[in-house]
Formats: C-alpha cells, sequence, structure tokens
C-alpha cells in the first residue's frame, strides 16, 4: 500500500490571488495537476502560465496539465477499469430530466410545471447537489409527497442514464471511490483551487487521493477579520485535521487602501484610459468610480458597460462597489441554485 499522502491547504484573500499564487509555487513541479470545477479559473491559470516564457515550457512539455475535475477524475477512472459510459453533457442531462419528469403521475405537485421553461435546467442541479451532498431521499425522516417525487425523479434519471449509457461527474466519482485507488505513474500532485464549496463528495475524492498516495494543495479563500465569512475554509479544516494551514499574504498593498481616496496611476491615448490597479478589489473599486462619476456629469446609464472576461470572480466585487457608489448594476451572472424557482418551489 502507497504511504498516505500529505495535505497542505493554502488560504488567500478573494479573488485571483489563489491562482497567481498556485502559478508561482507548483509550475515547475512535474507531474502536477491544476484543476477545479470553475471554469473561469482553469482558464485564467492557462493564460497566466501562456503569459510567461519561464512557466509555459512547462505546460507545453506536458510536465503539468491544467484541466477540469472532469478531466482529473476521468483520468483515474480510466486507470480503475470503470464501466464504460459518455460523459452527459448538460443538454443531455436535460434531456434524460425530461424522460424521468414524462413518468410523473397526474396528482403530482410538479405535474404541471414539468414543461415550463429552466423546470429541466433546475431539475437537474437539484439533482446534482444531492448527489454531491450523499443527500438520500428516501430515508428523510417526515417524508412529503414533494420529496417523494423528487425521489421519483431522481430514480427515474438514474434509470435514464443507464439505459443510455451516459454518466455525470458525480456518477463517476462515486464509482471510483469504491474502487482500489490507483494512480497513474507521473502524477505526482494535484492542486485543487476555486471552489466556494466543498461538497462531502469533493471531500471523500479528496482522502480517496490521498490513499493512493498522492501530495494534496487545496486553495480556498478567507476574510481578513471574519474566518465564518468564507466557511469552505472551516470545511476542508474539518476533512483533513492534520493538514498544514498557511495563510498566503497579499502581494499587493492592504485591502484597507481600497477605500482611500488616492488615484492610481494612469495614462491616456485616443481617447482610452488605461488604470494600474494593484489588485482585484482596486480594479472593480475604480471601475465603479469612473462609472459613478461619468453619470453625475450627466452620462446616460444605458451608454456605460462594465465588461469582464470572468464575471464569476469579478461580480461579487462589482456588486459591493456598485452599492457602496449607489451605481445602478445589471449584470448577466448566473443566479445561486436557490433563487430557481423550481428549488425554491422545493423548499
Amino acid at each position: 500500500m502507497p504511504r498516505r499522502g500529505g495535505v497542505t491547504i493554502l488560504r488567500l484573500l478573494p479573488g485571483f490571488a489563489a491562482v497567481r499564487e498556485a502559478a508561482a509555487r507548483f509550475s515547475h513541479d512535474k507531474g502536477t495537476f491544476f484543476t477545479s470545477s470553475n471554469a473561469s479559473s482553469i482558464a485564467q491559470l492557462r493564460d497566466h502560465i501562456e503569459a510567461s516564457d519561464d512557466l509555459r515550457k512547462h505546460y507545453e512539455t506536458g510536465s503539468i496539465r491544467i484541466d477540469l475535475l472532469g478531466s482529473l477524475v476521468s483520468v483515474f477512472a480510466d486507470s480503475a477499469n470503470l464501466p464504460l459510459a459518455r460523459p452527459a453533457g448538460s443538454d443531455h442531462q436535460e434531456a434524460l430530466a425530461g424522460l424521468a419528469a414524462e413518468k410523473l403521475p397526474n396528482d403530482s405537485p410538479f405535474f404541471e410545471c414539468r414543461q415550463l421553461p429552466g423546470f429541466h435546467a433546475a431539475l437537474v442541479d437539484t439533482l446534482q447537489e444531492l448527489r454531491r451532498h450523499d443527500i438520500d431521499l428516501s430515508r428523510a425522516v417526515s417524508p412529503s409527497r414533494k420529496l417523494a417525487d423528487i425521489h421519483d425523479l431522481a430514480e427515474g434519471f438514474e434509470d435514464a442514464l443507464a439505459t443510455h449509457r451516459f454518466t455525470t461527474l458525480s456518477h463517476r466519482l462515486k464509482g471510483l471511490l469504491d474502487a482500489s485507488p490507483s494512480v497513474p505513474q507521473e502524477l505526482k500532485l494535484v492542486v485543487w483551487l476555486s471552489e466556494t464549496e466543498w461538497p462531502p463528495l469533493w471531500l471523500r475524492f479528496g482522502d480517496w487521493l490521498r490513499l493512493a498516495g498522492l501530495e494534496l494543495v487545496f486553495f480556498t479563500e478567507r476574510h481578513l477579520t471574519d474566518a465564518s465569512f468564507f466557511p469552505a475554509a472551516a470545511q476542508l479544516g474539518a476533512a483533513f485535521p492534520d493538514a498544514r494551514i498557511e495563510d498566503v499574504q497579499s502581494r499587493a498593498p492592504a485591502c484597507a487602501s481600497l477605500f482611500s481616496g488616492g488615484a492610481a496611476a494612469a495614462r491616456s491615448n485616443d481617447g482610452v484610459t488605461v488604470l494600474e490597479a494593484a489588485d482585484e478589489y482596486l480594479e472593480s473599486e475604480w471601475a465603479l468610480r469612473t462609472v459613478h462619476s461619468h453619470l453625475e456629469l450627466g452620462e446616460p446609464e444605458e451608454r456605460i458597460c462594465i465588461f469582464s472576461r470572468h464575471l464569476e470572480n469579478y461580480g461579487p466585487l462589482l456588486e459591493a462597489a456598485s452599492l457602496r457608489f449607489g451605481v445602478p448594476l445589471k449584470m448577466s451572472r448566473q443566479e445561486p441554485l436557490l433563487a430557481n424557482p423550481f428549488a425554491s418551489y422545493c423548499v
């Protein structure tokens, strides 16, 4: 049996600090696999590494890998000889959820709303959360009609997956956890970053990786003064009590400078102004300050737009700054699951 791998938890301030720190610390280590379920963070990490001549050569030669969590699971699934099945994308899963919903009885609370736009997508998200958190509705203490129907929908979805030989990330993970840990020889270290939560299924996978002898490094967010602000860090600490925990200091100026009145360095050319912000906090702050100034000068709201490639990460920072300045902000950012009418109805 291989030696049990060690665990390191690096806690950083929110934003892209984890991406930069991960690249700086581990891009030179051969056999490193950078992973996350967050596609934006994976893209940002690739961009950051490819922008550096020194780091790019490690990526191009294949000594390190950068890919989504599903790809990491597939590496181990292939080694464990799990049954072959096609990964079901979101469209396929919604179609399979539709097949399960067609079997609902006429008196089901969900019968009328099953044809509403977004129902199948919300159902897929709900079933995915149940699997991630190892929730078995058949064991509910006080079962209700809604819970019973969701349980039936879950079973119908499972049957549809099996019939059409599809699988999902959570199904693949559950199958992998029942197999003996087996690691490809070239893999030495897993660096896992940019997760907003650590559901039990993922934590069990982390422990499985340790049993296989791999070293694990988790990046998680922390708050300067309130540790309960980011519960994901506490989840990791509880799951791996023997982990080495390190608070990584920001390489940018202290966050207190975010609210200072000083101006950022700027240069202008042909009507384009470039602000050199120290970090994502200042970047979002100055974007909203600039918008606020233009609005005070009479610029119509509909003529002002803020573009961000990684809205999933910048969104909360922009929203906080817009509330502070009283700037009306409309954002095409995906809402949390409980904002979905189907999920709210289930609750």
